[in-house]
């Protein structure tokens, strides 16, 4: 008894579909990827001094360094911004935890958590400095690309 090829026993339907699925896993990536950009992205650009209306878009080499460029910088500023939350986080904390020392240094309990307190603030601390050397080293990688196409970028 034949049930065609959409009866879900039938060994040549799981075929097909893994096939189908390949395909469209692997040729994702063509579809992603956006023509042309918007008005806030070509200013982004032109504020490190590179005109869109020089470069042929078309190329897909060029096309991709300066969405790398956008997402580099994108990221290399969410990093600084996380670092200094962070870093500000650490200075509150352990300033708390160094006032209840001061406080509580007679209670044995209450400088025990005091210390605590601070310590969690020096962590938080070391915990933003790799946070920021991350967001410099973006910007240094967006840079880079930046002058294969502006040769007086950072001049």
């Amino acid at each position: 008894m034949n049930k065609g090829l959409l009866y879900f026993g039938n060994q040549n339907f799981y075929r097909h579909m893994r096939q189908i699925f390949l395909f469209l896993f692997l040729f994702k990536g063509f579809f992603l990827v956006a023509q042309e950009f918007n008005k806030i992205e070509v200013d982004k650009l032109s504020d490190f001094g590179i005109s869109l209306e020089k470069y042929n878009l078309n190329n897909l080499e060029k096309r991709t360094d300066f969405a790398s460029i956008l997402k580099l910088d994108k990221q290399g500023k969410r990093r600084k911004s996380g670092g200094i939350v962070l870093g500000s986080l650490g200075i509150l904390t352990a300033s708390a935890g160094t006032y209840g020392l001061i406080v509580n240094e007679s209670k044995s309990l209450g400088s025990i958590y005091s210390g605590i307190i601070l310590a969690a603030g020096i962590i938080e601390i070391g915990g933003s400095i790799p946070i920021f050397i991350s967001s410099k080293r973006k910007k240094k990688q967006r840079d880079a690309i930046i002058k294969k196409y502006n040769i007086t970028f950072g001049l």
